[in-house]
């Protein structure tokens, strides 16, 4: 169940609504508040920023693999097709993976 972060005006400590947002960018959001306090009727805009990961995303890599991909232009998605069947070439298509150690 998610939470919501309550905010507060700065000038009278009343309560306050969020009332807009503008998404300046994947980890940057601006968002425009106003006091619930009828008297004050403060206005300000906050910004919410992206910090830091505390757990990793349990998207499985090749969904992360898929996004990155379908991202990429056509020429580029050439030259890693290329770059793979070289790589199988020289390995006979064994494929080595290594456990991640912890």
């Amino acid at each position: 169940m998610g939470r919501t972060i309550k905010n507060y005006c700065n000038v009278c400590h009343s309560p306050a609504i969020a009332i807009k947002s503008e998404r300046q960018h994947d980890d940057y959001v601006k968002i425009y508040f106003v006091c619930k306090n009828k008297q004050c009727n403060h206005r300000w805009v906050a910004d919410q920023t992206f910090s830091h990961t505390t757990h990793e995303s349990h998207l499985l890599k090749n969904g992360i693999l898929k996004a990155v991909l379908n991202r990429l232009p056509l020429a580029e998605l050439k030259e890693i097709k290329n770059f793979v069947l070289e790589a199988e070439e020289k390995t006979d298509g064994v494929v080595v993976t290594h456990k991640k150690s912890r």
